[in-house]
């Protein structure tokens, strides 16, 4: 009924943050588990949380077994389990990050959150990213543009930031039992 996480990079802080903000989350009604931390501790250096094991298997390993008919099925519970996350407002918070690691960041506006962002992650993978995406300099401007104009901002909602079929658990009927990996890049944002 436990698991054990070991994190190889990770501050007693930024547990009890997580630790935090899933107690937050735990009094929402969710049709489906979230990670929990029972238990922080340290051994020679190295942090280990235990907390709550979830069951399912994960949607990425299905989804090339599935038929058809499977597939849009496990598609559809996919996105309602996201509407759920999305659902949660977060009024008293600002935009940005909500656990805060030394390169978190939080703004007064969400478009002003999502320009930043893309400045910081721009710093640390841009050449990479230069390498590989064609009129990259073009799409980089176009995207500012399209943030800094065209988004209309209309919410404070909960923003998972990592959510892809590796972070969701299904069960047998293909429903989310679980979504994994609530933590550091989950955001408050529209």
């Amino acid at each position: 009924t436990e698991v054990v996480k070991i994190y190889k990079e990770a501050t007693q802080e930024y547990l009890q943050q997580l630790a935090a903000f899933q107690q937050q989350l735990a009094h929402y009604s969710f049709s489906f588990k979230l990670p929990r931390i029972k238990q922080i501790g340290e051994l020679n250096g190295i942090f280990y949380t235990i907390g709550n094991k979830l069951s399912g298997q994960q949607l990425d390993s299905l989804i090339p077994s599935l038929n058809p008919d499977q597939r849009k099925q496990a598609y559809q519970n996919y996105y309602d389990a996201i509407r759920q996350i999305n659902s949660v407002e977060l009024e008293n918070l600002p935009y940005g990050q909500i656990i805060h690691v030394s390169d978190s960041i939080t703004a007064s506006a969400w478009n002003d959150f999502l320009l930043i962002k893309l400045d910081q992650k721009l710093e640390k993978h841009g050449q990479r990213l230069n390498k590989s995406i064609t009129n990259y300099s073009t799409k980089i401007d176009f995207f500012r543009k399209l943030v800094s104009h065209s988004l209309q901002c209309q919410h404070k909602r909960l923003v998972h930031a990592d959510y892809y079929l590796n972070n969701v658990l299904v069960d047998d009927n293909l429903k989310v039992s679980a979504v994994l990996d609530l933590s550091v890049h989950a955001c408050v944002g529209d």
